[in-house]
């Protein structure tokens, strides 16, 4: 079984075994039926707890994944999903508002929110890239051996895997040339940034300089995170 598959197996079943009260409640509010529609199903209705044991004992008990060929497709798909996910949310940092937001700051009107919301955004925008980062060697298990899906899959399941490998293609295509351009729009940003802590040169503003100062910092380091996302990305597409 593909360790994704595994890991989510493995996962659901310790967390059956260790919040089975939780479990129990979990599923009744899954299915969002009644007590009426849970009689209808021919579930014998006692106390409050049966209706719920029933439908959980199931759950806990289930094996998805009978055969290895149907395991290797789900997660060929899944591992398909994750990374144009992946691939898209480094787009949209490219393009994210905040950096239009930084060019556009004027001295004359700046408060210290308007920095401190800039700073929150570029961590986040950070802790999202390092998040990618800490799973490319997961993607790149994910896609090491994906010619070997074909030995199980029929030609619809081929087509479909095809037409996956040219959407995540052309969506690598768009950012594939990213850190160049991205690392001249830091440098632009960054002067922007210089000009403002220069204007900020009262004792009373140290807390403006601080912050414009931790702003330049984030701006340089996601520019490196996302050269070597991008640059862990173009190693999964060599086993296309």
């Amino acid at each position: 079984m593909m360790p994704f598959i595994k890991a989510y197996r493995n996962s659901y079943k310790n967390k059956a075994a260790n919040n089975y009260n939780d479990m129990l409640v979990h599923h009744t509010l899954l299915y969002d039926v009644g007590i009426e529609e849970l009689r209808n199903l021919g579930i014998e209705i006692g106390p409050n707890e049966l209706p719920r044991d029933k439908v959980t004992e199931f759950w806990v008990n289930y094996e998805p994944f009978m055969r290895e060929e149907y395991a290797n497709k789900l997660y060929t798909t899944l591992s398909f999903g994750k990374l144009y996910k992946g691939l898209n949310q480094i787009k949209e940092i490219i393009n994210n508002e905040v950096f239009g937001e930084i060019q556009k700051l004027d001295y004359a009107v700046i408060t210290i929110r308007d920095l401190a919301n800039i700073q929150n955004e570029i961590n986040e925008l950070s802790s999202i890239i390092q998040s990618l980062m800490n799973n490319i060697n997961r993607f790149k298990e994910s896609f090491e051996n994906i010619e070997k899906i074909y030995e199980f899959a029929n030609n619809d399941f081929k087509g479909m895997v095809d037409n996956m490998k040219q959407k995540v293609s052309e969506l690598y295509a768009e950012i594939g040339k990213a850190p160049e351009q991205f690392e001249s729009d830091i440098n632009v940003l960054s002067k922007k940034l210089d000009e403002l802590y220069v204007k900020f040169d009262s004792d009373k503003k140290i807390t403006e300089r601080n912050t414009i100062k931790k702003i330049k910092e984030g701006l340089n380091g996601l520019s490196r995170k996302l050269g070597s996302a991008i640059n862990g990305y173009s190693e999964i597409f060599s086993n296309f």
